[in-house]
């Protein structure tokens, strides 16, 4: 038996112990693993390095999918979006230590500001050699807590477990969020016990449950309206309340507007859809009803509302409540249960007085503006537009097409001339705006979603930021199609003053990004005609290969204002 034992390798009498003596000791990596495991993960994002190594081989060996990656603010856009995506805690981040935690710190801002739920654990130098020169010697903690619900430092291998699991409770509860943990060395190359798993659970604590009396004035509040309005924003996905959220409008004639990114929870061809005069219809409206969405910048503050209207606001957070604007009624929980409950007391009460004519005006106000965009999406010139090229985009592609637009005058445009028909099917930037998350969104659409089509719509600077993720979809096999508008820069010439000989934002003339793509071993084609696009957008998505296709777009056509 001894001789045998001598021919297997360190990772091979590893495994042999722990099917042998069940309750010993194993290494602090192997403990990560099996935490992640234990939490739900499936997936894991990040770039190997040191001291972190070993951990990505656990995850690997206990069939946790693994996906490497250029720049790890990549990795965690993609985890984030991710889990935003399954609306589950399916994704963690694993980070090696110093400047890779560093790097990761953009796309953890981005997953706070949209409250998107997502675990980073971030390597360490041993805690017992702080502070003598280590190579990549770092606390982070300090610099994470206020870009994260938690950060924390693993200071014991027992704790691992209970920590990493905690980790990813906390980053679902509430209001969901990032999460961050330091890892040490020493917690990694130390042992410890494997812990009774059964005591240790990830499920988010339950969401706070409003009294009935404050349901049933919600239900007063919306039913004696005769101007309603549904507000949505993002957030309304956690509650997975779509057709809850068709019920309430139909039963109230309630028109509704949107967040960029809350598009597609109800269909843009719905006739009570009035993103296009989102401005006149807060403005006219007198009861407003806020579902899972933040009155920021998108809605002006709350500006656009009328001073006498009165604002029912519906939010997991209790102190989102009355931010930037009073409201009438707050209601602290999860936005499906209390839509439920709400729909329940409108059931058994009289019916909708809703102002049929006010909602008919807006619908004719909405049809102009829309005729006004399609005939702006229509024009061909050379270079085209940015409308142009997005509704070429968006007629060549299937019906069940998920979009991600990333940019600046490319997603404003997109926000006038893209619409959305289903939910999670049209994702942009989000609350902060960061540019570059296209190329990581749509790897974690494919990835979530492999059999529907996915397009990002960049512009060229955003698609800077992280073109490189491109082999990370040619390697993890996923067929992406990257459309860049490229129109010579950041806002094309738009922020070039005269004296300043377009060297301030401009780039050099006739960059060919879909080159990127073709020496990863994708496609890619440079286009200039609106004619050319849809038979391009086709041959992309037929290809079953990651896809770049650079087209030239006019550098001086304007932002469009929404």
């Amino acid at each position: 038996m001894a001789g045998r034992l001598a021919t297997l390798s360190p990772r091979q009498l590893a495994v042999l112990d722990r099917r042998l003596n069940p309750q010993t000791v194993v290494p602090g990596h192997l403990l990560v693993s099996q935490a992640l495991q234990r939490a739900g993960v499936t997936h894991v994002f990040g770039v190997s390095g040191s001291p972190m190594q070993c951990v990505f081989v656990a995850c690997a060996e206990a069939g946790i999918r693994i996906c490497t990656v250029h720049n790890q603010q990549a990795a965690v856009l993609m985890a984030a979006s991710l889990n935003y995506r399954v609306g589950q805690m399916v994704a963690a981040v694993l980070l090696s230590a110093g400047p890779a935690v560093t790097n990761s710190m953009t796309g953890i801002l981005v997953a706070r500001d949209n409250c998107w739920p997502v675990l980073i654990i971030g390597g360490r130098r041993s805690v017992s050699r702080q502070g003598m020169g280590w190579f990549q010697e770092l606390d982070a903690v300090p610099m994470m807590g206020p870009v994260t619900k938690l950060a924390a430092t693993i200071d014991a291998v027992e704790r691992l477990p209970d920590m990493i699991v905690a980790g990813c409770r906390c980053a679902r509860s509430g209001r969901p969020g990032p999460v961050y943990l330091d890892l040490p060395e020493d917690c990694l190359g130390a042992s410890g016990p494997v812990p009774d798993w059964a005591q240790f659970t990830s499920q988010p604590e339950p969401a706070p449950r409003p009294d009935q009396q404050a349901i049933e004035n919600a239900a007063r509040l919306l039913q004696s309206a005769k101007r309603p309005l549904l507000i949505m924003g993002k957030g309304a996905r956690w509650g997975n309340a779509y057709e809850l959220l068709t019920r309430l409008v139909d039963r109230l004639s309630m028109p509704f507007v949107t967040s960029p990114m809350g598009r597609g929870l109800l269909p843009d061809e719905h006739p009570g859809c009035m993103n296009p005069v989102a401005g006149i219809a807060q403005n006219q409206a007198d009861t407003i009803l806020l579902v899972g969405a933040r009155l920021d910048w998108v809605f002006r503050f709350g500006g656009q509302m009328a001073d006498t209207a009165r604002l029912v606001q519906i939010d997991i957070e209790a102190a989102e409540i009355g931010r930037n604007r009073p409201v009438q009624l707050g209601l602290v929980g999860d936005a499906g249960a209390i839509l439920e409950r709400i729909l329940e007391a409108l059931d058994s009460g009289p019916s909708s007085e809703a102002d049929d004519a006010w909602l008919e005006r807006m619908r004719r106000k909405r049809q102009e503006r829309i005729g006004a965009l399609s005939e702006l999406a229509g024009v061909d010139t050379v270079p085209m537009g940015p409308h142009r090229l997005v509704r070429a985009v968006y007629e060549a592609a299937p019906d069940d097409t998920l979009f991600v637009v990333d940019g600046n005058v490319l997603m404003a445009a997109a926000e006038q001339v893209l619409p959305a028909q289903m939910p999670l099917s049209r994702m942009t930037a989000g609350h902060n705006g960061c540019m570059g998350v296209g190329i990581p969104f749509a790897i974690a659409a494919k990835m979530h979603q492999p059999e529907r089509p996915v397009i990002a719509l960049c512009g060229d600077y955003a698609f800077s930021l992280s073109a490189m993720e491109l082999e990370t979809a040619a390697r993890q096999g996923l067929p992406i199609v990257v459309i860049v508008a490229n129109n010579g820069g950041a806002n094309g010439a738009l922020d070039d003053h005269p004296s300043f000989n377009g060297v301030v934002t401009t780039y050099g003339p006739n960059v060919r990004y879909d080159r990127i793509a073709t020496a990863f071993g994708g496609n890619g084609e440079d286009l200039h005609r609106p004619d050319q696009i849809g038979p391009a957008v086709r041959r992309a998505l037929a290809a079953n290969q990651p896809t770049c296709l650079n087209v030239r777009i006019d550098p001086h056509a304007p932002l469009p204002s929404r």
